[in-house]
């Protein structure tokens, strides 16, 4: 579904960007100058907020709970994704894609290959999902005074962009927060493997926890985050929860 991909998708983003008792000495604010825009990476209370200067939705990843939270100001809606979420999403297309072999079964077999040349992975039998990998270039880069590893995002065969990861606690993170990113890094690595329909991802790509970007490129475009800094101080913790007077949108995988 298309909210399902959008979640996976920011989610990687997230991830290569980025319970615990809230401690005010251990909250983690990140910045990044991205094309001319500010993003940001909060960490703190067990909770990681990612912030796309451009884009006016947020996400929040609650560790205490394992879920990823997609935040729409504009809607006044969150929609939350978990493994039990993707499960169900994941049982839902599956009997979905039954159905539509049933009726694919009753064309002609010209009929059916056209379908699922149009549909592609839509259909069964359309093909295998998409591979993405990290791999290492090799290469060393700096920016803000912090060291990076190269890596690069393929997709299949293609190049989708580069990113160059730092350990956590390279940045300065204290424990406390480097383990908030370990756990988000867990559960990207498990939801991405209930994923599987949609997208077929190495487990390296998760890194081996505790990795965050220093630089980092936007598939398909000649944006380019880079941090500028690592802030240490106490952040509001209003800004680690869905907003009062917010309504869910419910995850659903739609019936033909």
């Amino acid at each position: 579904t298309g909210v399902t991909i959008l979640m996976i998708r920011t989610m990687l983003s997230g991830v290569l960007m980025i319970g615990l008792p809230l401690v005010a000495a251990s909250d983690t604010t990140l910045n990044y100058d991205d094309g001319g825009n500010m993003t940001r990476l909060v960490i703190a209370g067990g909770k990681v907020r990612f912030d796309d200067a451009r884009e006016k939705n947020w996400m929040l990843f609650d560790g205490s709970r394992r879920v990823m939270i997609l935040v729409d100001p504009e809607k006044r809606e969150f929609t939350e994704m978990d493994e039990a979420t993707l499960e169900s999403l994941h049982a839902t297309v599956d009997a979905v894609m039954t159905r539509m072999e049933t009726e694919l079964a009753r064309l002609p077999p010209e009929m059916q290959a056209q379908m699922r040349q149009m549909m592609g992975n839509s259909l069964p039998g359309g093909g295998a999902a998409r591979r993405m990998r990290l791999e290492s270039t090799g290469q060393v880069s700096e920016a803000a005074g912090h060291r990076c590893g190269v890596m690069r995002m393929m997709v299949d065969d293609r190049v989708e962009s580069d990113v160059c990861l730092a350990p956590a606690s390279e940045l300065g993170l204290p424990a406390t927060d480097a383990a908030v990113v370990a756990e988000w890094q867990s559960f990207a690595r498990s939801l991405a493997e209930k994923a599987s329909r949609f997208v077929s991802l190495d487990a390296e790509i998760f890194g081996d926890g505790g990795q965050l970007p220093v630089i980092y490129d936007h598939p398909g475009s000649e944006r380019r985050g880079v941090l500028t800094g690592v802030g240490l101080d106490p952040v509001d913790a209003g800004l680690l929860q869905v907003p009062d007077g917010y309504s869910e949108n419910r995850m659903e995988a739609p019936l033909p």
